[in-house]
């Protein structure tokens, strides 16, 4: 009896490890865009980079057709647009410093700052013609702010 359950636990043990997509046990999500050079960034990104951060190697560097992403060993990253403004950034394991959201559309940084002051930046996207911000606190919430970075509602 006890080496049946000895060798049903070491199964279950073993194959804990190999578990299925979709499970709800998944890794970290798929960084967007694909993998460039730091040389193939537009010199207002790697401007951006050599001001705002310590160690630029630090990162990996990605594109798709409307965005640049500056990538931590965390799967975060920050996102800018072609012309080297930051248009947001998504997190796992740390909060963007207050330079960085200094540098996000002022009304939307301030009300979260106001109504949800127990609360972190997992992200801070552009969506459709606004942003949309996921904070994490007590609860998760999804705000959506238009383009002017103005409160439209709460999810």
């Amino acid at each position: 009896m006890k080496k049946t359950w000895f060798v049903a636990l070491f199964v279950l043990v073993f194959f804990s490890g190999f578990v299925s997509p979709g499970s709800g046990h998944e890794g970290p999500e798929k960084l967007p865009g694909r993998s460039i050079a730091a040389e193939r960034l537009p010199d207002t990104v790697r401007r951006f980079i050599v001001r705002h951060f310590v160690n630029p190697h630090q990162f990996t560097y990605r594109s798709d057709r409307s965005f640049y992403y500056v990538c931590d060993e965390a799967g975060g990253y920050y996102l800018f647009s072609g012309d080297g403004a930051i248009r947001g950034f998504r997190f796992r394991m740390r909060q963007p410093s207050r330079q960085i959201l200094d540098l996000l559309p002022g009304a939307a940084v301030a009300h979260i700052r106001e109504f949800y002051p127990g609360y972190f930046f997992g992200a801070f996207l552009p969506e459709g013609e606004g942003f949309r911000a996921e904070l994490f606190g007590e609860d998760d919430r999804t705000l959506r702010f238009d383009g002017e970075g103005r409160f439209m509602r709460e999810e």
